[in-house]
């Protein structure tokens, strides 16, 4: 992900800010079309064919979110997705619950608690009315550190398929990946 600039004419049109720290950060909601997945098409991930048809796939089912953290200067930090539970992929949860993530801060912020403001700012849009969760690879220390600061704890472990890329659940030693509920932040 590289920091983009937002149009000031997109603010409030394409890119809806929904709160603002106290350091200037903005919180700000895109809601994704079937022409555009991300804000200007500008995929955080591999622009690879197999992972825009699998967010095709994800906005068809689950409508999902794209949340992006937005500096002072209004470049776009980080960002995050968010998407209902209880279809596809997520339909062991609740339909009521919330998947949080992937998220991403872009390389250069990095290390300065942005993704800790990020994820903080985006469970506010769902705690405590609704359970949040994320996934994370136990590989990610940085990742599963601040799930836990946010209060998150780990429920499960998971594995995923290769191919249709569900989840299999099990112990929390089972799988690579560790899915993580957030009660409290």
């Amino acid at each position: 992900m590289k920091a983009l600039k937002v149009f000031q004419e997109d603010l409030e049109t394409k890119i809806r800010v929904l709160n603002t720290d106290e350091n200037g950060y903005k919180i700000a909601e895109f809601t994704p079309s079937l022409k555009e997945f991300f804000y200007l098409n500008e995929y955080p991930f591999r622009k690879t064919f197999k992972q825009k048809l699998r967010f095709l796939f994800e906005y068809l089912q689950s409508h999902y979110k794209v949340f992006y953290l937005i500096n002072s200067d209004d470049y776009i930090v980080g960002m995050c997705v968010a998407q209902n539970c209880g279809k596809g992929r997520y339909s062991f949860l609740d339909k009521s619950s919330y998947m949080i993530g992937p998220y991403i801060i872009e390389s250069s912020y990095r290390g300065q608690g942005l993704a800790k403001k990020l994820i903080s700012m985006v469970l506010n849009q769902f705690l405590p009315s609704a359970s949040s969760y994320c996934w994370i690879s136990k590989d990610n220390v940085a990742s599963l550190r601040t799930a836990e600061s946010l209060g998150g704890v780990a429920v499960n472990g998971i594995k995923i398929n290769s191919i249709t890329r569900r989840f299999k659940l099990g112990n929390i030693e089972y799988g690579d990946y560790l899915l993580y509920k957030f009660c409290k932040h």
